[in-house]
């Protein structure tokens, strides 16, 4: 997820709306709808992200029919799409340390 917000410059929002029809594989094209501009962008898939991708579904996503392509996994309510209003993705928020207005 992190990965993908670095090399596109997606918004969280964008990530957690993104499907498992989002990615093309065959033409090599990940298809975001932006949330906050409600723009359709065909973003290229590179090799690395795909293989990024690919890893994530081989190895960490949960085994589960939703077609989300984020899912969280954590009891007691089972998994649900990442971002769902009951759960909303918690991300760790960088602290300013040590500086100070003059």
């Amino acid at each position: 997820m992190l990965y993908l917000i670095a090399l596109y410059g997606l918004r969280r929002s964008d990530l957690v709306a993104l499907r498992l029809d989002s990615i093309d594989w065959r033409n090599g094209v990940l298809h975001v709808k932006q949330a906050k501009t409600r723009q359709a962008l065909s973003l290229p898939l590179t090799d690395e992200a795909g293989d990024v991708l690919a890893r994530y579904l081989r190895k960490a996503r949960p085994h589960s029919n939703r077609r989300e392509l984020f899912l969280r996994s954590q009891a007691p309510e089972g998994r649900r799409p990442l971002g769902s209003k009951r759960h909303p993705p918690k991300l760790a928020q960088a602290q300013w340390v040590g500086t100070r207005s003059r």
